[in-house]
């Protein structure tokens, strides 16, 4: 069995020789930035050179715990090694295949612990290699652990560190970012892409070596994404990128480029100088989408700061294209179902399609086709794979929604991109990516409806409102209270309500683990209705169920199904702006009432932003009061912060 390394994360750096106790400090805090992408093993490699040369060994270690422990373990393990480290290459895990085990953790290394790598992706021959160079020390159930022992099979037949890391690449077959370092070489760290990312930063005397950007931005302002079938040789002071056995020039990027609105929400503090995150990241990035976080930043407002040539050109493609194509996935797929409402009431045929599925409808698209595709990290594969496919043979229009700057799918696949500003988000679970993306989708539907600049007065104007009343935000105890206690949560939306409803059901079973459902409301009598009832029936279960209904056109058809719900002795959390309905927003009333309780929202022109900022809250409140006051079996199996919810990870750069 081959434990596959599918959401990972790389990082190192080389610098010049000698005594500093800030590099290592920082490459360790670089390491905990990229902790989103997997975090169930960590470990480092690094080359200490404390007197000279001769006594160059790496030295290695690995950890099951948090990743902002890694830094610590090797002071305590190694020290005063720590302040001579040179060469170092570190590696955050998440596997999908198999237990996570000290084993299986990340770096790897040859027989004689000489070479040591560090792998994203799936090396699909691995097995066939094995059996063609028999006789190797095989210390984990990994896929990655081929490579440095192919290295030792090339440097034993005379060849140097580079040579041999680039036959041994020759020889892989999958999906990979690389990054490798030897004790005979050093100050050199050889890198290589296929398919996953690997960004290259510029220091002064020191480079480095990232999968992901974010861990980068304390460290350097200059940097270069390695392209498909790249390699390169990292010195402190010069980076050679090799492709197809020719020299190639890569552009350079500056943090100049990246937008500012995403720089400015990136709020590097959340990790301090020693690398120890500071929790409660989740609620942090919440709180920024209405500027109440301690930066006063808002970053739906962030998401208008776009070129308007740009954005001019992206209506241009969509208006002009016969079928609109929404793709993305997880929270950027309930996103994409919301701009299809937005685009069908237009009249534009327009279909959410989610992004695992997309190849299955790629005779529907040709080059009248814009695809609109949606993604926070613009690096999961299961978009990236079918883009390029459907690019090549159907030759579609593609625009990218992406947050994270200098992607894949943004710089690589899609003719056009809008970013989203909202900075980096670190939680697992998207929040301000999430509402972002709806800014932008209603702002590209006023565009579609030729009220461009009117449609941005009416977007700053709900902004501004939802920031005003902020306050009615942060109170969602008495609903919390009654989710921790429910076996299972249905939410009921129609119309762009219904792209909130299923965004709803996920951050409640991301941040809760509580079995949630979104259904279209009208469709709820078709079925689901079953499961409402009284208390004593023999089937019953603690089904609590939320229905959001502001005062639009969606309003009275979702009133019939609440109503329906109620007469069958239901109980119904009602989110509204409706004034009738005497809303207290704290709700102390009893979940156990018949008529059910009510959250309350300001009257806006529009009212999908709010709805979800309010549930984020909910889901965010009920997860801390599990964590606290567990008394269930169930909740007991809850541990540890929202930010890194059990089983997830970030970014999934492999199908």
């Amino acid at each position: 069995l081959g434990i596959n390394d599918n959401m990972c994360s790389i990082n190192g750096y080389v610098r010049k020789s000698g005594r500093d106790e800030h590099a290592f400090n920082e490459f360790t805090r670089d390491l905990t930035f990229l902790e989103y992408r997997g975090y169930d093993s960590n470990g480092l490699a690094a080359i200490v050179a404390p007197y000279d040369d001769k006594h160059n060994k790496i030295y290695y270690l690995k950890s099951m715990d948090k990743v902002n422990d890694i830094g610590s373990l090797f002071k305590n393990e190694y020290y005063p090694f720590n302040i001579y480290v040179r060469t170092g290459i570190g590696h955050n895990r998440w596997a999908t295949h198999g237990e996570p085990t000290i084993n299986n953790a990340h770096p790897h290394s040859d027989c004689n612990e000489e070479i040591a790598v560090v792998h994203n992706g799936i090396i699909e021959n691995y097995l066939e290699l094995y059996e063609k160079y028999p006789g190797h020390i095989i210390r984990s159930e990994t896929d990655s652990e081929i490579i440095p022992h192919l290295i030792e099979e090339h440097m034993k037949r005379g060849l140097d560190f580079e040579n041999a890391f680039k036959l041994a690449e020759d020889e892989l077959e999958g999906t990979y970012a690389i990054a490798a370092i030897n004790v005979k070489e050093p100050d050199i760290i050889m890198t290589a892409r296929q398919d996953s990312p690997l960004i290259i930063g510029f220091g002064d005397n020191i480079n480095y070596v990232s999968s992901d950007i974010i861990s980068l931005l304390g460290s350097t302002d200059r940097f270069i994404r390695l392209k498909n079938g790249d390699t390169a040789k990292i010195t402190k002071d010069s980076v050679e990128i090799n492709n197809n056995g020719e020299i190639v020039e890569r552009e350079i990027k500056k943090i100049d480029n990246i937008p500012q609105g995403w720089f400015e929400h990136t709020n590097m503090d959340l990790v301090d100088e020693k690398g120890k995150v500071q929790r409660n990241i989740t609620l942090f990035e919440v709180r920024q989408q209405t500027g109440i976080d301690k930066s006063g930043r808002n970053t739906m407002r962030s998401a208008l700061n776009q070129d308007k040539d740009n954005i001019s050109r992206i209506i241009e493609t969509l208006k002009s294209a016969e079928k609109i194509i929404l793709t993305g996935s997880g929270s950027s797929y309930n996103a994409a179902i919301g701009g299809e409402f937005l685009f069908s009431e237009l009249g534009y045929n327009a279909h959410a399609i989610p992004a695992c599925n997309l190849e299955l409808y790629k005779r529907v698209m040709d080059q009248n086709t814009a695809v609109l595709t949606l993604s926070q990290s613009g690096e999961t594969m299961d978009i990236i794979q079918p883009l390029k496919r459907i690019k090549k043979e159907n030759n579609p229009d593609i625009i990218s929604m992406v947050n994270v700057p200098f992607s894949t799918i943004s710089e690589e696949i899609a003719d056009l991109n809008i970013p989203l500003n909202c900075g980096a988000e670190r939680a697992v679970a998207a929040t301000k990516s999430f509402t972002s993306q709806q800014i932008l989708l209603r702002y590209l539907s006023y565009g579609l409806d030729g009220r461009l600049d009117e449609g941005e007065k009416i977007i700053r104007e709900c902004i501004d409102k939802i920031s005003k009343y902020s306050y009615m935000f942060r109170h969602v105890e008495g609903f919390s209270s009654g989710l921790i206690n429910a076996d299972n949560i249905i939410v009921l939306g129609e119309g762009i309500h219904y792209s909130v409803a299923r965004e709803t059901a996920l951050k409640i079973e991301e941040l809760t683990r509580i079995p949630a459902k979104a259904y279209e409301s009208g469709e709820f009598k078709h079925g689901p209705l079953t499961m409402v009832g009284d208390r004593g029936d023999q089937y019953d279960r603690n089904t609590i169920i939320v229905a959001i209904s502001p005062q639009d056109n969606t309003y009275q058809s979702i009133q019939n199904t609440i109503n329906e719900i109620r007469s069958h002795g239901g109980n119904v959390f009602e989110l509204t702006n409706a004034d009738d309905k005497k809303a207290d927003d704290i709700m102390n009333t009893s979940i156990g009432h018949k008529r059910g309780d009510y959250l309350k929202i300001p009257t806006l022109p529009f009212y999908e932003n709010a709805e979800i900022i309010k549930f984020q809250l909910s889901a965010i409140d009920t997860a801390n009061s599990m964590n606290i006051y567990s008394t269930r079996p169930l909740l007991e199996k809850i541990k540890g912060p929202w930010d890194t919810p059990k089983n997830l990870a970030k970014t999934l750069t492999t199908r």
